[in-house]
């Protein structure tokens, strides 16, 4: 038998009738040779050789049998066969530990590497990287302690010779918190290389295995603080106490709790229900009031603590700070920490907090009256009242108050009515005594007005400035400017009123003696505010009779003479009115004039900037006038002839050209011939 360099012979096992004659190596070829002395007919023999691995390739054996007798050979046979390397089959885990808490000491964490197939494993060498900020401190294997290598990176290391076929093995990782302050959920590493028996054979090469360990859990206290803002009067020193609230909504309980209070510059300590506490309150020396353990909301015990810290009130400010901060930590002395910290800041008002909340406009027109609304907040509560409110109010740009009998100066303030005092027409100074805890509403109204007696002027808008004064309880002065002051526009909305007179295209401009003329007659608003009131006069020339018109926007027509009126003309923005008038041609006209004039608002203030004119002349069209038509005689007989004679007659300053005469000749007349033209 022969085995090729991947295989080294061994050693055998024959049964008897065999002998072993020998082996040997030639060139990396190892053989082994057998003498059998019979083999009965139909019958089989065995012999059993063991071998070893040299390498992972060219691991064959070949077997050669010659029979013969008398030193002769009668026959010879050949076989081969290689044989087949298993690879082992290797799991590896990484276990997480319970989880950690703050503070907590050392912590414990295994890995398991079990070997499944039918081959070993050699060198295997384990590679563990622990959790963020833990320190390996130690690893124990099958209750002993082993000894291990640690990098720089906290990385252990230790390797284990061979590991056979369905063994198990578990280290243990003993670790402790690097900083028991600074925990952050984190994972496990393990990395695993081994070779199996051909890699160990050949001395080259391995196999590497890694794994993560879940997320370890860190249990956090997560603490909250809360302290509401106060409000109170700063007279006789009052005294301001605050009720502090610490939660802990986490899922750990809180060590070393500490509150601290920075109590606002205006205040000096008084008092607290603590019951360890020091501190002046002041910004270099903070009071404040040691809690120790705060158990978490999942302990099902109370996880709320409630301090009051009272102080007295030294002066006047209209709002400081109060600052209030808790802190949690480690408390022993290999862990001496703060973990975190939670802060709230609150307000102390001891002067009222008044502003003007809002000044709501829309804009105002010719013969307009619109209301002004003016909210003013106070913000305080309890005995922090403006004192001696004063609201001025200032008009600019041709707005003027409105006062009539139904609405004079006054305002409606929560449930009661105040007069204003006016300066002047446009200004009105409200004083009211004290304004507690809401809003004032202050509402007046508007009209327009400028030194021209126009309802509106040159200008587009207006503004309503509002300017609120208060004092404290001390006596300080406040308002005045930043949100106490406010500027707010007023658009104007004007008229615009035009004129269009357009003659009936039918019968102008040729208008025959005695012949009706007609006209249409548009007043047109352009603008973007109504025209009230208008007075609308049509005058007609001489030579005009028979007037009539119709309404114009509901407004009638009055007739007097020549001239036609209509009163109270009311045009809403961007709209017009029309109406159609009619003559008689009783003369020889000359003119038409449209004329429109703004009149009073009805208080005698207000007029309607919307005059306008218009002038139709006819002395400057060409036009012809029929003066008569008359026969040379009254009377006839059947057969004799009549002369008929049509007088025209061009009464304008232009000359006509192109003249056709039509006539109607009467009834049993005949044409004979035109004697002249």
């Amino acid at each position: 038998m022969t085995f090729s360099d991947g295989l080294g012979y061994l050693n055998y096992s024959i049964p008897d009738g065999i002998t072993f004659t020998g082996d040997g190596s030639i060139g990396g070829i190892t053989w082994a040779s057998f003498n059998i002395s019979q083999i009965a007919p139909s019958t089989q023999t065995w012999i059993f050789v063991n071998a070893t691995t040299k390498k992972c390739s060219n691991m064959n054996v070949n077997a050669t049998v010659a029979t013969g007798c008398f030193g002769v050979e009668c026959s010879k046979a050949e076989d081969s066969s290689y044989a087949i390397i298993k690879d082992p089959v290797v799991q590896i885990n990484v276990n997480v530990p319970d989880p950690v808490k703050m503070c907590q000491g050392n912590v414990i964490s295994n890995m398991s590497i079990i070997v499944k197939g039918e081959t070993s494993i050699y060198n295997l060498k384990v590679n563990f990287t622990p959790f963020a900020g833990m320190n390996v401190t130690g690893i124990i294997l099958d209750g002993t302690m082993i000894s291990f290598d640690k990098d720089a990176n906290g990385n252990v290391n230790f390797t284990i010779d061979t590991l056979k076929v369905g063994e198990n093995i578990i280290p243990v990782f003993n670790m402790s918190l690097l900083s028991c302050c600074n925990l952050t959920p984190s994972q496990a590493h393990a990395k695993v290389s081994y070779q199996t028996s051909c890699q160990k054979a050949e001395q080259s090469g391995n196999f590497t295995l890694e794994k993560y360990s879940n997320n370890l859990q860190v249990l956090y206290p997560r603490l909250e603080i809360s302290k509401t803002d106060q409000y109170v009067s700063a007279s006789n020193k009052t005294t301001v106490c605050w009720v502090i609230n610490v939660t802990n909504n986490g899922d750990d309980t809180a060590h070393a709790v500490n509150i601290t209070d920075t109590l606002p510059s205006n205040t000096v300590f008084n008092n607290t229900n603590c019951t360890n506490f020091g501190g002046s309150g002041t910004s270099g020396d903070p009071f404040w009031c040691y809690i120790g353990n705060m158990s978490h909301q999942s302990d099902g015990e109370n996880h709320t603590v409630s301090i009051q810290v009272c102080a007295n009130v030294s002066h006047c400010t209209t709002r400081t700070t109060n600052n209030a901060t808790v802190c949690y930590g480690c408390p022993t002395a290999d862990c001496n920490c703060t973990i975190g910290c939670n802060s709230n800041l609150s307000y102390l008002y001891t002067n009222p907090y008044s502003y003007i909340l809002n000044v709501s406009t829309e804009p105002v027109g010719t013969c307009e009256v619109k209301n002004v609304t003016v909210l003013i907040n106070n913000t305080m509560w309890g005995n922090a009242s403006a004192k001696n409110l004063r609201i001025n109010i200032t008009l600019t740009n041709g707005l003027r108050f409105y006062n009539s009998t139904n609405a004079g100066w006054w305002v409606s303030g929560n449930t009661t009515q105040v007069n204003f005092s006016t300066a002047d027409n446009t200004t009105l100074i409200w004083n009211e005594s004290t304004q507690g805890y809401g809003i004032l509403n202050l509402t007046f109204q508007v009209r327009l007005w400028n030194p021209d007696n126009l309802c509106t002027g040159e200008e587009w808008s207006g503004m309503i400035k509002t300017n609120l004064t208060y004092s404290s309880t001390c006596g300080n002065v406040l308002g005045g400017s930043g949100n106490a002051y406010n500027e707010s526009s007023v658009a104007f909305k004007k008229p615009n009123v035009s004129i269009i007179l357009e003659p009936d295209v039918a019968n102008a401009p040729f208008i025959p003696l005695g012949e009706i003329m007609r006209w249409n007659l548009t007043i047109n608003n352009s603008g973007n505010g109504t025209a009230y009131k208008l007075n609308v006069t049509m005058t007609l020339g001489n030579g005009y009779s028979d007037i009539s018109a119709e309404n114009l926007c509901g407004a009638p027509a009055s007739v007097n003479s020549n001239t036609i009126t209509w009163s109270d003309v009311n045009i809403t923005e961007f709209s017009n009115c029309t109406a159609n008038i009619s003559a008689k041609n009783a003369g020889v006209p000359k003119t038409v004039n449209v004329e429109t004039h703004g009149k009073c608002c009805g208080d005698g203030n207000c007029c309607n900037h919307s005059d306008s004119n218009l002038t139709w002349d006819y002395g400057d069209v060409p036009y012809l006038v029929v003066l008569y038509k008359i026969p040379s005689s009254n009377t006839t007989e059947p057969g004799n002839f009549t002369n008929f004679t049509v007088k025209v007659q061009n009464p304008s300053g232009q000359n006509v050209t192109n003249i056709n005469i039509t006539d109607l000749l009467p009834s049993g007349w005949k044409f004979n011939k035109t004697l002249n033209e």
